[in-house]
C-alpha cells in the first residue's frame, strides 16, 4: 500500500493573463476553488486567500490549493458549518499539506482505536468524519455535502465498503472527462451517482476478504465493480475507465470499512440520471 503519491502537474490555462490581471477572489467561487495550483500561482501575492470564497465551494480545492494561502489560513475553517462541526479535535488540528504530497497518517489512529468501530453513535468514527481528519480526502467531503449524502455517510450504523477517492482523482477525472467545475458542481445528481458508486452497502470487507474476480453490488442501482487480486495488489474496476489501486486500505468506520483509492470510479453512464447523463454523454474518459 502507498501511503503517498505525486501529484501530475496540470495545464495552467490562466497562465497567459498578463500580471496585472485580476487575481483569482474576482473568478466566479465555485470555479476558483477548482482551479489547480498552477493557476493560484499566477494570480497576484496579494491576492485575496482561500477563507474569501465560498465555504461550501473552499473545500474542493484541497491542500494544493490551500497550501498556496497565507501560511496562517485555516484548511477546516472553509467548510460549511453544519459540516464542519462533525469534526473532532484531531481534525481541527490537522495541518495543511505541502503541494503535490497525499497524506493519510492522520487515519492510522483508527486501524487501532476500539472506538472507530464502536457501535455506540457517541463514541465511533463514521465514514465521513474519517474523511474529514485527511486533508486530502477534502473533495469526497465537500462532494458528499452538493450531493446531498452527508447524513448517509455520517450514519454510524450504515454497514458497507466505501472506497474513497483522493482530491487528486476528483480533479484528475473532471479533466479526463471533459467536465468542467462548473457543470459538475451544477449537477447534484451527478455527484450522488458517483458517491453511490462508492458504496457497497451491507458488508464491510476488509481486502483480505476480497477475492479475485469477485463483483460487487454497490448502492447505485443496478451497478456493480469488479476486484482484480493479485498477490501483491488489490484494485477495483469499475464499468467505465480505468481501475483503481487502492493507497490505504482497511480502515474502520464504525459498522463500515473505508479504503482510498487514486482513482474516481464511474459507472455506466446510462446508470446515471437523465441530466447528468445527458452532462457526459459522447465523451469519452480521455475528453470531449
Amino acid at each position: 500500500m502507498v501511503g503517498t503519491q505525486e501529484v501530475a502537474p496540470e495545464a495552467a490555462p490562466m497562465a497567459a493573463t498578463a500580471p496585472e490581471a485580476a487575481p483569482m477572489a474576482a473568478m466566479a467561487p465555485e470555479v476558483a476553488a477548482l482551479a489547480g495550483p498552477d493557476i493560484m500561482a499566477a494570480t497576484a501575492p496579494e491576492a485575496a486567500p482561500m477563507a474569501a470564497m465560498a465555504p461550501e465551494v473552499a473545500a474542493l480545492a484541497g491542500p494544493d490549493i490551500m497550501a498556496a494561502t497565507a501560511p496562517e489560513a485555516a484548511p477546516m475553517a472553509a467548510m460549511a458549518p453544519e459540516v464542519a462541526a462533525l469534526a473532532g479535535p484531531d481534525v481541527m488540528a490537522a495541518p495543511a499539506m505541502a503541494p503535490g504530497m497525499a497524506d493519510f497518517s492522520a487515519l492510522d489512529a483508527l486501524k487501532t482505536s476500539s472506538s472507530s468501530s464502536s457501535s455506540s453513535s457517541s463514541s465511533c468514527t463514521s465514514v465521513l468524519q474519517a474523511a474529514m481528519m485527511a486533508p486530502d480526502l477534502s473533495t469526497f467531503v465537500t462532494t458528499a455535502q452538493a450531493a446531498n449524502l452527508t447524513t448517509y455517510l455520517s450514519d454510524p450504523t450504515l454497514a458497507a465498503t466505501v472506497f474513497v477517492p483522493t482530491n487528486e482523482a476528483f480533479t484528475t477525472a473532471l479533466s479526463q472527462f471533459g467536465v468542467t467545475p462548473t457543470e459538475a458542481l451544477a449537477e447534484p445528481s451527478l455527484l450522488k451517482g458517483l458517491l453511490q458508486y462508492h458504496v457497497v452497502p451491507g458488508m464491510a470487507m476488509t481486502t483480505s476478504t476480497l477475492t479475485d474476480g469477485l463483483t460487487l453490488t454497490t448502492a447505485l442501482t443496478g451497478q456493480t465493480l469488479k476486484i482484480n487480486k493479485t498477490r501483491a495488489t488489490v484494485t477495483i474496476q469499475p464499468a467505465t475507465g480505468s481501475a483503481a489501486n487502492i493507497l490505504d486500505a482497511d480502515i474502520p468506520v464504525c459498522k463500515a470499512e473505508m479504503d482510498i483509492i487514486d482513482t474516481l470510479l464511474f459507472p455506466s453512464i446510462s446508470a446515471l440520471p437523465p441530466s447528468a447523463a445527458a452532462l457526459v454523454a459522447g465523451r469519452t474518459m480521455t475528453g470531449r
